[in-house]
């Protein structure tokens, strides 16, 4: 696909001198509309997916990232097994659709239930919220590694990990207290 600004941009470049601050200037010009292009290419940036987990957890070394234009996920250690206050903690489905309903991030720590438990609850009571989350969830999965697919598979089956979900950018993490690190997924849901 060729973008909608490359004739005019092949129509400018002979128009700059190609010596001195002309060709500093053709340098800055290829090198921004260059950037401009390719950030059309990946869904998010590691700095950024960083500083939202940073919010929810404390978070340490990357473990794996990948963003391509229709996914994004990562795995990073963690160096506490807690949530942090910048996420909103819910015991219940019914109070984490509140904080939901408020556009605020969610940490779901509902006893005796998996990821997957949680899910199945969330989508019986809210079917937009629930297909969000899934669509995130799975849509993001497709950048992990086949064995990293396989760990995340494991995490939504385990009972000591918190789901944690933002439904402004339909960010979806899943939290293991217990090995301290996080799974960080999202799909382009449009």
């Amino acid at each position: 696909m060729v973008p909608r600004w490359l004739p005019y941009f092949l129509r400018l470049t002979p128009a700059l001198p190609s010596r001195g601050a002309g060709l500093a200037i053709r340098v800055a010009v290829v090198s921004g509309l260059l950037s401009l292009a390719l950030s059309g290419c990946v869904l998010d940036d590691e700095a950024a997916v960083r500083r939202q987990l940073a919010q929810w957890v404390a978070l340490g070394d990357t473990m794996y990232f990948k963003s391509q234009k229709e996914c994004t996920a990562g795995l990073f250690h963690t160096k506490a097994g807690a949530v942090k206050s910048g996420i909103g903690k819910v015991r219940s489905i019914k109070n984490a659709l509140r904080v939901i309903d408020k556009g605020r991030a969610v940490a779901f720590r509902v006893e005796g239930m998996t990821p997957g438990e949680v899910h199945k609850q969330l989508d019986l009571a809210n079917r937009t919220v629930g297909i969000g989350m899934l669509t995130s969830g799975l849509g993001g999965r497709n950048c992990l590694t086949s064995a990293l697919q396989d760990e995340f598979a494991l995490a939504l089956r385990g009972k000591d990990v918190i789901v944690l979900y933002d439904p402004n950018n339909h960010a979806f993490a899943l939290f293991e207290r217990a090995s301290k690190r996080v799974f960080y997924a999202r799909g382009d849901v449009g």
